[in-house]
């Protein structure tokens, strides 16, 4: 893996003095074809072709927020699947179990969930939500680690596993080429969903509208456009 200081190549060592904690988390990451370049402080990411890998805090809640400015925002399908309802948004403690490059973390935070928390396993994902956080932090509590090594239950457990890719006609978007081809689909996706749910009263996994439920017993599905949301009671 290469790193570049603005555009400058600099080297491991380098970096580890500039960013110590994020060189520790990346210090077992490999990868011939990735580059990370810092720019104003902020880190993104190239893997081969596919350039300008970054979380954007600002700009994705700001887009949130405009919308939910207009509607409400306890009928969009995310928060429907989780059971938000005004009266409830700030009391359930909501788990991403598998927070990525943040997309559906910062839905959570713009639906007004107060108790929230993120699990990465990935380092070099895990790598671009710490420097994002540095720059915009968020009332979350962010977890290097598998969701199934955390002790603790929660109300609500969001869980988005990598799948094999479905719809092979339609070209996918440069932030999902890079998750499939650097974080690649979870293998171990079903027996991680089934161990999350004895650790929730309410487990939701996503999915492509195409592809069959993780899981069996599925209480009820909440259809998006492309999207759907399976919910897994413990009653």
């Amino acid at each position: 893996m290469d790193f570049y200081l603005d555009d400058t190549c600099i080297s491991f060592e380098q970096f580890s003095q500039l960013y110590p904690e994020e060189s520790k988390i990346l210090a077992s990451f490999r990868s011939n074809n990735t580059s990370l370049r810092i720019k104003n402080g902020r880190f993104e990411i190239a893997y081969g072709n596919v350039k300008g890998i970054k979380i954007d805090i600002e700009t994705q809640l700001a887009y949130h927020q405009k919308f939910f400015s207009k509607t409400s925002p306890y009928k969009q399908p995310l928060a429907r699947a989780l059971g938000l309802k005004r009266e409830t948004v700030q009391s359930l403690h909501v788990l991403d179990a598998t927070a990525g490059l943040l997309g559906d973390s910062l839905l959570i935070q713009a639906l007004g969930v107060k108790q929230h928390t993120v699990c990465e396993r990935h380092p070099l994902l895990f790598a671009l939500i710490r420097n994002a956080l540095s720059h915009h932090p968020l009332p979350v509590s962010c977890f290097f680690m598998s969701a199934l090594d955390l002790k603790q239950s929660f109300d609500v457990i969001f869980f988005d596993p990598m799948y094999q890719q479905v719809n092979k006609k339609t070209a996918p978007k440069k932030e999902m080429v890079f998750m499939r081809e650097i974080v690649g689909a979870d293998p171990d996706a079903k027996e991680t969903a089934s161990l999350l749910r004895d650790k929730c009263k309410r487990l939701v996994i996503k999915r492509s509208s195409k592809t069959a439920h993780l899981l069996e017993g599925v209480h009820h599905t909440v259809q998006g456009k492309s999207t759907c949301y399976d919910i897994y009671l413990n009653i």
